[in-house]
C-alpha cells in the first residue's frame, strides 16, 4: 500500500512538471513569434517637414525653419515635401505656411520672386484679435463724406499681412497700422484710398 501512495506521488510530481516544462516551452513559442513578427514588420511611414515657426510667402525652406514629423500619409503624402529633398536650400514658399503644418508641394518655388510691393496704412478700426502676422486679408475703403453717403468698396484681396503695430496717439485714441503685400494691380486703389484719407478696415479673407 506504501509502494502505492509512493508511486501516485511519484507519478503526481511527475505529472506537475511536464505542465510547467510544456507551459514555459508554449510561453517560449509566443515570444519568439512576437519577436519575429515585430522584427520583420517594416514601420511604412516618412518623414515630412513640417514649419518650426510661422513662415511668410518668400520664406527660404532653411534647416532653422523646419523639423521633421514621421506620419502615414499613403498616397496623399506625395502632396508634402518630405525630408532628405534635394536641394532643399533652393526652395523658397509663394504661400505662408502656419507653425506645425506641413509643407504642401504646391507652395515651392526654385526661385524667389515677389509679385507684390510692402504697404503701410493706419487702418479706421482695429483687426479682429485673432488675424495675425501671416494671414491673408482683404482691405474695404470708404470715404469720409459729411452729405453724402460713401459706398464702402474693397481696393484689396487676399494680401498677405507682413506686420502688426499698435500705438496710442496723442489723443489717446488707439491706432493700428499694418504691412501688407499688395499685388501691383491694387497699388494704385490702395494709394487713392490713403492720400483720400479713406477710413480702410482689414478683415480676413475668407477662403472659397
Amino acid at each position: 500500500m506504501r509502494r502505492r501512495n509512493r508511486s501516485i506521488k511519484l507519478n503526481n510530481r511527475w505529472g506537475s512538471r511536464r505542465n510547467k516544462l510544456l507551459l514555459s516551452f508554449a510561453l517560449a513559442l509566443i515570444a519568439a513569434a512576437s519577436y519575429l513578427a515585430s522584427s520583420t514588420s517594416e514601420d511604412t511611414r516618412s518623414s515630412y517637414l513640417v514649419a518650426a515657426v510661422d513662415l511668410s510667402s518668400g520664406s527660404a525652406i532653411s534647416n532653422a525653419a523646419v523639423t521633421t514629423i514621421k506620419l502615414e500619409l499613403g498616397e496623399a503624402g506625395k502632396l508634402y515635401l518630405t525630408e532628405g529633398s534635394k536641394s532643399m536650400d533652393k526652395f523658397f514658399l509663394k504661400t505662408p505656411v502656419a507653425i506645425g503644418q506641413l509643407i504642401p508641394l504646391s507652395a515651392l518655388l526654385v526661385e524667389n520672386y515677389q509679385d507684390c510691393s510692402a504697404v503701410v496704412l493706419n487702418l479706421g478700426t482695429p483687426m479682429s484679435q485673432g488675424i495675425k502676422k501671416g494671414d491673408l486679408v482683404d482691405l474695404w475703403a470708404a470715404e469720409q463724406a459729411s452729405s453724402v453717403e460713401s459706398i464702402p468698396v474693397q481696393i484689396v484681396t487676399a494680401a498677405e499681412l507682413i506686420s502688426i503695430k499698435n500705438s496710442t496717439d496723442g489723443f489717446s485714441q488707439n491706432t493700428q497700422t499694418i504691412e501688407l503685400c499688395v499685388s501691383v494691380a491694387e497699388i494704385r486703389s490702395t494709394v487713392q484710398a490713403i492720400a483720400k484719407k479713406a477710413t480702410v478696415v482689414a478683415v480676413r479673407t475668407m477662403s472659397e
